[in-house]
């Protein structure tokens, strides 16, 4: 909360004057977002506002302890590009130990992230380790409701790196609303987990 609701000007401010070794790693995170916005013709000034943020749990409770999995949340923001507000929702979906296919907890989870978004109004993005194969009900439920895959639509074959041993290539996904302009999008190369990054670049 130490820099909700600030311009970057001002967030970069008091994070320099803050006596906290996590304000540094802060700073040094917006002014690398600086840095990219200003390769896309974007000022600090006007890179980035967040309006809100939080999470919600879409398997079981963190006060649940009747469950076999370990329960999983979404974690979001309202924020600002420009003049357009988009909420950024980061996933990581429910592992049960098996295989990435469908299981009644996970066609569930969907069906609540669908259930949180249909409140919101403006446009959406949600990424993340979904656990999940390209073909199951789980994300047919998130296509349905409106989001465009772009793993599917770029027809991506793998979101892992060589680090990852197992014979399914697929976890990762970055799903959006119509409404949000997809300039560019690509799974990045550079290996430095068993996922490999995903780079977006939208309107």
């Amino acid at each position: 909360d130490l820099i909700k609701g600030k311009s970057v000007p001002i967030a970069l401010g008091v994070l320099h004057f803050t006596p906290k070794r996590v304000s540094e790693t802060l700073e040094k995170l917006l002014l690398s977002a600086v840095a990219n916005a200003k390769t896309m013709g974007i000022s600090k000034e006007n890179l980035t506002h967040i309006f809100e943020e939080g999470e919600l749990f879409v398997h079981r409770s963190p006060t649940d302890t009747t469950g076999k999995y370990s329960p999983r949340n979404i974690q979001y923001a309202k924020i600002r590009v420009g003049k357009k507000p988009i909420t950024v929702i980061n996933f990581h979906g429910l592992w049960s130990g098996g295989e990435k296919t469908d299981n009644e907890e996970r066609i569930n989870q969907s069906k609540r992230i669908v259930g949180f978004v249909k409140g919101l109004e403006n446009e959406l993005l949600i990424c993340g380790d979904f656990n999940l194969e390209p073909n199951t009900e789980s994300l047919k439920v998130l296509e349905d409701f409106g989001f465009r895959n772009l793993i599917k639509e770029h027809g991506i074959t793998s979101t892992r790196t060589s680090f990852y041993k197992k014979p399914v290539k697929f976890a990762d996904y970055t799903l959006v609303s119509k409404g949000i302009q997809v300039k560019k999008f690509e799974v990045l190369q550079d290996e430095v987990s068993d996922h490999s990054a995903m780079y977006l670049e939208f309107e």
